[in-house]
């Protein structure tokens, strides 16, 4: 799959976003890496456990620099949502800090995005929302271009999680099918899904 939306997209440069540890461990290095040796590929990592405004700045920089053209994220909540706010808003002009906040608006002028989930939970990696910190307070940036170009979903890549983090993300994963049937946005295709998501997370979660 990874070889064959490179070779459609034909990137010139690629930002591969990914975790720290969790990038070796999870299986993704050997998984992803052989498909990039004919590119030109500049890792971006060192996040924490949550997105900020300094990270989205680095990744911006990292773009500019590099004259990035198409962006691979691999990893957790925040390597989506790191991944998706630089990628919004490397094309902007103005201060980073109020399109965060919202007084501004992106256009909406994305760069090329595959993003790959290694946790089961989130959603980050579908949604045209990414969550980011100033200082201490929280911020959900929001353009309906977010949503990614491509999706790879592996569940291999869940394998190696802690039952801490098995436990948790899928907790999360119980929580959003709530919210996406009760939700006054939901639709008959969302409720059908959420129906289908709540007694399977009910059944496997106590196990996993």
């Amino acid at each position: 799959m990874v070889r064959e939306i490179l070779e459609a997209e034909k990137p010139n440069s690629i930002l591969f976003v990914h975790g720290n540890r969790s990038y070796e461990i999870s299986g993704a290095k050997k998984s992803f890496e052989p498909y990039l040796q004919d590119y030109r590929v500049t890792h971006f990592s060192g996040l924490g456990k949550s997105p900020y405004i300094e990270d989205v700045q680095r990744a911006i920089d990292t773009i500019e620099e590099n004259d990035i053209d198409l962006i691979l994220a691999v990893g957790g909540g925040t390597v989506m949502d790191v991944a998706k706010a630089a990628s919004v808003l490397c094309k902007e002009e103005g201060d980073l800090e109020q399109f965060i906040n919202g007084t501004n608006k992106p256009k909406g002028l994305n760069l090329t995005r595959v993003l790959v989930p290694t946790t089961a939970g989130t959603g980050a990696e579908i949604t045209p929302f990414a969550v980011v910190y100033i200082d201490k307070t929280k911020y959900s940036l929001a353009h309906p271009s977010m949503v990614p170009n491509y999706i790879i979903f592996s569940p291999e890549l869940t394998f190696s999680l802690s039952p801490e983090v098995t436990r948790a993300t899928g907790c999360d994963a119980l929580a959003q099918a709530i919210e996406g049937f009760w939700s006054v946005n939901s639709t008959e295709e969302s409720r059908r899904y959420s129906k289908l998501a709540i007694p399977l997370i009910f059944d496997h979660l106590p196990r996993s």
